[in-house]
C-alpha cells in the first residue's frame, strides 16, 4: 500500500494487474473494508472493476472471512455488479453452511434481479437452513413454492428430506408424525410419537388442532380402534384434556 501510495503521489498510474494483486492480498487476509477502498479507486481510474470485485469475494469465503464476503459482495451487487454462476452458488451454499439463512435470500433476490432464477439447489440449500430454525412452516412454505414451480425449482429427494426434518426436529410436531403414521396404518409408530407429544403441556391439543387438516386426533383414535387396542383408547380417554 504505501509503495502504491508512493506511485499515486508521483502521478504515475498503477497497473491493472496491480490493483488486482492487492485485491488478492486484501481478501486472503479479510481486509474487506480496505478491498472496497481499493475498487474504489480503481474505479476512478476508470477500471472495470467487475473481476476484481468477484474475486476479492472469493478470497474472502476461501479465508472463512463470511460477514466481510456478504458485506462486499451486496455491496457490489447493489451498486449493479453481477457475480458469475459459480459466485452466486458459493456464497448461497457457504452462507447457508453457517446457518446464515438472511444473507442466503439477499444473494438469492439479488442473484433472480440479474436474471438468473433459483433452482432446486438454491431452495435446498435454504430449506437445509430452515430445517433447523424450529418453525416447519417456513420449511414448508418454501416447499410449497417449490412444487407449483417451473420446472428447474421442483422439489427433488433432498428437498423432501429436509422438510420431514423440519418437523420431526421441532419439538411440537409429532402432532404430523402422529397424523401421518395413522393414516397410513403404521399404528405402532402412531403410538411412540403419541407418547412423546404428552411429554409436553398441551400436547394433546395441539394433536387435536383446533379440528383442521381432518382432525389428527380422530384419525389416532380411529386407527386405535381397527387395531383394537382398546387398552390405549382408554388410556387416551384418561389424558384428553381440551
Amino acid at each position: 500500500m504505501q509503495s502504491l501510495r508512493r506511485e499515486l503521489s508521483a502521478g504515475h498510474r498503477p497497473l491493472h494487474e496491480t490493483c488486482i494483486a492487492l485485491i488478492r492480498l486484501f481478501g486472503s487476509k479479510g481486509f474487506g473494508t480496505r478491498g472496497l477502498e481499493l475498487l474504489a479507486a480503481m474505479e476512478k481510474l476508470n477500471y472495470d472493476i467487475r473481476r476484481a470485485w468477484i474475486l476479492l469475494v472469493e478470497e474472502l469465503v476461501k479465508g472463512r472471512f463470511m460477514e466481510d464476503a456478504n458485506r462486499v459482495f451486496l455491496k457490489g451487487a447493489n451498486g449493479g455488479l453481477r457475480a458469475t454462476d459459480e459466485l452466486y452458488d458459493l456464497m448461497i451454499e457457504e452462507d447457508c453452511k453457517v446457518g446464515d439463512h438472511s444473507n442466503a435470500l439477499d444473494i438469492a433476490y439479488a442473484m433472480e434481479e440479474a436474471g438468473r432464477m433459483a433452482t432446486t439447489f438454491h431452495f435446498n440449500c435454504l430449506l437445509s437452513v430452515q430445517a433447523t430454525c424450529g418453525i416447519p412452516e417456513i420449511s414448508f412454505a418454501t416447499f410449497e413454492n417449490m412444487e407449483y414451480g417451473e420446472d428447474y425449482m421442483k422439489p427433488d429427494t433432498e428437498s423432501y428430506n429436509w422438510v420431514i426434518q423440519a418437523y420431526t426436529r421441532a419439538e411440537s410436531y409429532d402432532r404430523l408424525l402422529v397424523e401421518c403414521f395413522s393414516k397410513y396404518g403404521v399404528v405402532r409408530e402412531a403410538i411412540r410419537h403419541f407418547r412423546a407429544l404428552r411429554k409436553f403441556e398441551g400436547g394433546i391439543k395441539v394433536l387435536h388442532n383446533e379440528g383442521k387438516f381432518g382432525d389428527p386426533l380422530s384419525l389416532y383414535l380411529r386407527a386405535l380402534c381397527r387395531e383394537g387396542m382398546h387398552t390405549y383408547f382408554v388410556g387416551l380417554l384418561t389424558c384428553w384434556k381440551l
